[in-house]
């Protein structure tokens, strides 16, 4: 659609952020709904996926059982990926990593089991060691056995 002096209207502006329609991010994945979490799906808003992921892997005192109840809830968050998210699932990456820094396997896994494991080596990754620490590898070891591709390190396979 066209203004009377030519230019565009609703034309996405140039150098914003852009992403697939046709492909969901990694970064939108999360176990909790917001019917649960009463975090709105928007929960990124416009905010930069760096910004988010140092905030997130930030250290923090853990002290507080209310403070760590909130931050495990908004990890497992389903919600949009912020507005610059590329698709390559680095917020989803930040997310894994803090769950895993502060012991909580069983939701990191559950996080990993949703995103699917096998979708990149990075989550893999994520995976196998949530899986040998919660002593389940044999899930794990048949994963990589069924697709050695998703690790090339040695000690793994």
């Amino acid at each position: 659609m066209n203004k009377a002096d030519g230019t565009k209207v609703g034309a996405a502006q140039e150098g914003g952020p852009t992403s697939a329609l046709d492909q969901a991010s990694p970064d939108a994945v999360g176990i909790l709904p917001p019917q649960v979490t009463g975090l709105p799906r928007n929960l990124w808003g416009m905010a930069h996926t760096a910004d988010v992921e140092a905030l997130l892997t930030a250290e923090a005192a853990q002290d507080l059982p209310a403070l760590q109840g909130l931050l495990i809830t908004l990890l497992l968050a389903e919600s949009e990926p912020p507005a610059d998210a590329g698709g390559n699932g680095a917020l989803l990456l930040a997310r894994l990593d803090k769950l895993l820094s502060i012991g909580a396997l069983d939701q990191a896994r559950a996080l990993l089991d949703a995103a699917g494991p096998t979708t990149t080596p990075e989550l893999f990754r994520r995976y196998f060691d949530a899986s040998l620490l919660i002593g389940d590898e044999d899930k794990a070891c048949k994963l990589l056995q069924d697709a050695p591709g998703l690790s090339t390190a040695f000690p793994r396979r």
